[in-house]
């Protein structure tokens, strides 16, 4: 048999097999970095400091003339609130709704107010509603406290109410202040009953009426609902309020809750209570379900309402004949009688003398 004959491969000088191709592949590789060529001399200079500056003052002209046409940055406006709005639509047909509103905490606060003050509509894209934007709405709210605000991705903004919780009510008045007469100070006033103000409203159908009418709101709108921190609530004084104690005085009103604290040591006390006068914003005058007015002093109410709870725990101030105690003495116990108190102790001393 024959051998088969060895054949070699022609190559040109450059070493390429097939030299159509080679010639081509070395072609395209000069044309790239041909292009590439400036593109990495502008890198270069733009690395360098000269460039960093020209790129700065190319972005400072570009502002100003962007600035010059009112058209050019409409359009540059407009462009993020059709983005945003964009997404507001594919994130409420992605199913990212607004589905319910859920309050926790809610007693005097009703919900139509609430959704009020948030401004949302039922399916609107959830994130449509900025929370800290809600949490200020809802904070101005006149029973409202504290509020804490959180969206969930599952259709429902939750909302935690702290309201406020009525002590007192605050009866603002045109004396002096720091009048030391008690006389002047209304301890008896009650706030007046709103249905008694629109049955007299409805009465009254003549310019007389009106006029009373007048006077029956302005007397209203003199009384205030008082929380713990000394707020004023503008609400009406509902009747499950009614009890609570009147306040009088300048500062009356942030001072009211220290007072408050200390009657609770004395339940007795704290249940005949009716109304309550700040004096020269030093002390307080009380006034007692019997109409028995009590000074109390500047110093130690504690001590001076022990006294007081011992005196009603034995039925002391029942008879009719105190007008008031006066308790600002430590260690003493002033009465003020009543005229017919006064003759029976005349009496009784007149007695024992002969």
């Amino acid at each position: 048999m024959k051998a088969a004959k060895k054949t070699k491969t022609k190559t040109k000088k450059g070493g390429y097999p097939l030299g159509g191709g080679a010639y081509a592949i070395e072609g395209v590789y000069a044309l790239v970095a041909a292009l590439f060529r400036p593109v990495r001399a502008m890198v270069v200079f733009l690395t360098s400091k000269a460039g960093r500056l020209f790129f700065f003052a190319c972005l400072v002209c570009a502002a100003c003339i962007s600035l010059s046409h009112e058209e050019t940055l409409g359009a540059f406006s407009n462009v993020g609130e059709k983005i945003a709005q964009k997404f507001l639509e594919l994130t409420q047909k992605a199913g990212f709704q607004l589905m319910d509103v859920t309050v926790f905490g809610r007693h005097r606060t009703t919900k139509q107010e609430i959704l009020k003050a948030m401004q949302v509509q039922f399916g609107e894209s959830i994130f449509k509603y900025d929370v800290a934007k809600i949490h200020e709405q809802l904070k101005n709210l006149v029973w409202v406290k504290d509020v804490r605000v959180h969206r969930s991705l599952c259709g429902r903004i939750y909302v935690y109410i702290i309201e406020k919780v009525p002590i007192a009510i605050y009866h603002q008045t045109n004396l002096a202040d720091g009048a030391t007469n008690t006389e002047k100070v209304r301890h008896d006033v009650k706030p007046p009953s709103a249905k008694a103000a629109d049955k007299q409203g409805r009465a009254d159908k003549g310019k007389q009426g009106r006029a009373d009418k007048g006077k029956q709101d302005s007397l209203a709108k003199s009384f205030f609902l008082v929380d713990e921190d000394g707020e004023l609530i503008n609400s009406e004084i509902l009747p499950c309020f009614r009890g609570l104690p009147v306040l009088s005085g300048q500062n009356a009103a942030k001072n009211a809750s220290a007072i408050l604290e200390k009657f609770k040591l004395f339940p007795n006390v704290r249940a005949e209570l009716t109304a309550m006068a700040f004096i020269q914003e030093r002390r307080w005058n009380i006034k007692l379900n019997n109409s028995v007015e009590v000074k109390l002093p500047e110093q130690d109410v504690e001590e001076a309402l022990k006294v007081l709870s011992v005196l009603m725990r034995h039925g002391q101030l029942s008879s009719g004949d105190i007008v008031y105690i006066d308790l600002r003495i430590p260690g003493k116990v002033v009465l003020g009688l009543s005229k017919t108190g006064k003759n029976f102790f005349k009496y009784i001393f007149g007695a024992q003398k002969s």
